[in-house]
């Protein structure tokens, strides 16, 4: 067995080069540098959880600049902080073969992600970028939503945890105005509260957008019914509200919104704060999306009379393959009543009624 900061050889003949938790820290990214300055054969490189820190982060950058055969890049969990992301930066100027950065838990700002935005303006060959879980801001939020009204061709942008407020996130509902390259946009986590009401407009005009993920974000249900109101149309296909105190007037305000929505595949509105009272509104939205596989209302009160009234529906959506009804109070009357609403799911996959 080799020592933890050891790579052997053969390691770099393989399409995965797998190092996480191997503590290599930056003593450790010497040997790795030259090892992939030569190879053509690593693709995915996966540096989850070694102590890098920013020197260990620069050695290895001098690697990356030279390798052509990585395609995808972990780096999760770090301790990067800015003047990393500076040497990753760098990195990004002259490399033309990564197309996927991961870099979650780490320690990077406003400095760091100006640098990596203004280098990803002229970089065209990266798609997917993971930041979730560092320190961005506002002002971090602000570079991105640049990007994106510009110039991007990334596809993927994950800014979850990254203590955005109201500022950032409308920035970034802006740039959705006129983006046409980003399918995936996560940023739960983060405190947007009514700003959601400019992702409304922004999602009315954008037809890129596949996957819109606000989860835990301070949404009240005053900005969910305006952000209701705002919405007139829809072509994600997948959105996630869940973790929100939207209430039921929130909530009924963006079902209506949702009618005969035919891009929606999947919708989440776990712990939204919901009752029985919301449900009509729910059943209605749902069962006009030809569509929709896939609905979570898990962790709401909405009680066996509630439950009832979506199992109606149910019996017209064939195409649904997965439903989640825990925590929902629905007790033996509802529970009935989704079995009977099933009959004629031959899709369903994941069924959870627990509780």
């Amino acid at each position: 067995m080799v020592a933890n900061m050891e790579i052997e050889k053969e390691e770099f003949h393989q399409p995965k080069l797998d190092l996480q938790d191997r503590r290599l820290g930056p003593c450790g990214c010497r040997s790795l540098a030259q090892g992939l300055s030569s190879t053509e054969h690593v693709r995915f490189l996966d540096l989850n959880g070694n102590q890098l820190a920013d020197d260990g982060v620069r050695v290895l950058m001098e690697g990356l600049q030279i390798n052509r055969s990585v395609e995808m890049v972990n780096l999760s969990n770090n301790g990067i902080r800015d003047e990393g992301a500076l040497h990753i930066a760098a990195m990004l100027q002259s490399n033309r073969t990564l197309r996927s950065l991961t870099m979650v838990g780490n320690k990077i700002r406003k400095a760091g992600a100006q640098a990596i935005v203004t280098v990803l303006a002229k970089n065209r060959c990266l798609k997917s970028l993971n930041l979730s879980g560092n320190r961005l801001r506002d002002a971090g939020a602000i570079a991105f939503a640049k990007l994106l009204l510009e110039s991007s061709t990334l596809d993927h942008l994950d800014l979850s945890r990254n203590e955005i407020n109201m500022g950032g996130c409308r920035a970034l509902a802006e740039a959705l105005h006129t983006n046409n390259t980003l399918q995936t946009l996560k940023l739960g986590y983060n405190l947007m509260s009514e700003a959601v009401v400019d992702f409304g407009l922004a999602l009315t005009q954008n037809t890129s957008l596949i996957d819109l993920d606000l989860e835990s974000n301070m949404i009240t249900s005053e900005g969910a019914s305006e952000f209701g109101r705002h919405l007139l149309s829809l072509s994600a296909a997948s959105l996630n509200l869940s973790n929100n105190a939207l209430h039921d007037e929130g909530c009924k305000s963006i079902m209506r919104s949702l009618v005969q929505c035919v891009s929606l595949r999947h919708l989440d509105l776990s712990n939204t704060n919901i009752t029985t009272s919301s449900m009509s509104e729910i059943a209605k939205a749902v069962q006009s999306c030809p569509n929709l596989n896939s609905l979570d209302v898990d962790g709401n009160r909405i009680g066996a009379e509630g439950v009832e009234l979506l199992a109606a529906s149910l019996a017209h959506m064939a195409q649904i393959q997965s439903l989640n009804l825990a925590g929902c109070g629905m007790a033996a009357r509802g529970a009935a009543a989704v079995g009977v609403g099933l009959r004629n799911s031959s899709e369903l996959s994941s069924l959870t009624v627990a509780g």
